[in-house]
């Protein structure tokens, strides 16, 4: 949303038509191709998630590149959300592979819920000239949510 919001401050009104919506299909192709794999039998699962992780690495990395330069940061920014969108479609088949319960599957959900409306509360107030200032917010949330990710290690 703070990208999305920050990219949209730049914007002309004689830009040409974008259609990022196309980004979609190869997305929703690599989705269904997992979960296929993983209600239908097709293929080795744990090959197929770990097909798909991949491809989240590399969308996410390729999100940081674009979004460096203004000319490619709105396609950066889809990348971000499609890597995202793959890392925790991958993840939630490796969980299910390694035996993960359905109170584990819950309480993932639970707390992605929460922080998922935190976040959006809080992008959703943010004014154009605070975005660099919530941007580090966010940041210093990712840095918190992995050091509590290596204590619980």
């Amino acid at each position: 949303f703070v990208s999305g919001k920050m990219l949209d401050l730049f914007r002309r009104p004689t830009d040409p038509k974008e259609f990022f919506e196309y980004y979609t299909v190869p997305a929703g192709i690599i989705l269904a191709g997992l979960f296929a794999s993983a209600f239908g039998g097709i293929g080795d699962l744990s090959n197929v998630s770990g097909s798909v992780g991949i491809a989240s690495a590399i969308c996410c990395i390729a999100a940081i590149a674009g979004l460096a330069n203004q000319e490619t940061a709105r396609t950066g920014n889809i990348l971000g959300v499609a890597g995202v969108a793959f890392g925790l479609a991958s993840t939630t088949v490796d969980m299910s592979l390694a035996g993960a319960t359905l109170p584990a599957f819950e309480e993932v959900g639970v707390l992605g819920a929460i922080g998922s409306a935190v976040g959006a509360t809080l992008a959703s107030r943010v004014g154009p000239t605070e975005l660099p200032q919530t941007v580090a917010a966010f940041h210093s949330l990712v840095g918190l949510a992995a050091m509590a990710g290596a204590a619980g290690e």
